[in-house]
């Protein structure tokens, strides 16, 4: 099974070998996990809303030294989707994908959501094309206007099923009580009823 965060580091892993060569795991550093409360870098300053995901800037290599995600680290898509929103963030870009495999069955219908922020969306992606699995969607690039260190920022969401996905940012997911955010780091298998196969069921 897994957590969500296990799934995605393996389709990373997928698409960009030399990365998988030299990584052993992630390193969770304060601010940086499901709900923080404070920023993990600078000065460490409270957030305006509690962190909505996770995000991904350090690991551990093979080596056990302590390094950072670099520029040119191609992010795919853990499960099959549509893109549904691209919106520009503080620092880059954040990509929507609608996974509509995934439909939670208990009490209002909702759909799998999952979000890759702070991420250049690669030459041609558009709202409304679908993706497979392991597809990369977006790349890391250096913030040229921020000293905010580089990261992926991942988001896993239950959004009802007629949500306008014109509406998607990170001031709904914070805001609207309808749209569920769960834990990255979190077994997947506890995120509840579906419709289809559960998503810790992606190889087949």
């Amino acid at each position: 099974m897994g957590s969500w965060v296990s799934l995605l580091t393996e389709r990373i892993h997928t698409c960009n070998p030399a990365f998988e060569a030299e990584f052993q795991h992630w390193l969770w550093p304060s601010g940086t996990c499901f709900f923080a409360e404070r920023l993990w870098w600078g000065k460490q300053k409270q957030r305006i809303a509690l962190h909505e995901g996770v995000d991904l800037a350090c690991f551990i290599d093979q080596q056990g030294k302590q390094c950072t995600v670099a520029p040119g680290l191609l992010i795919p898509v853990i499960f099959p989707g549509r893109v549904v929103q691209l919106h520009r963030d503080f620092l880059n870009w954040s990509i929507f994908i609608r996974h509509d495999s995934f439909c939670r069955t208990r009490g209002e219908r909702a759909v799998l959501h999952t979000v890759y922020g702070h991420v250049q969306p690669k030459e041609g992606l558009f709202i409304g094309q679908h993706v497979r699995a392991g597809t990369p969607v977006s790349v890391l690039e250096a913030y040229p206007r921020s000293t905010v260190p580089l990261h992926l920022h991942f988001t896993v969401a239950w959004i009802p099923n007629d949500f306008p996905p014109s509406q998607l940012n990170w001031q709904t997911l914070n805001e609207n009580k309808q749209i569920v955010l769960l834990d990255p780091l979190a077994d997947c298998a506890m995120a509840g009823e579906y419709t289809s196969t559960p998503p810790f069921g992606f190889r087949n």
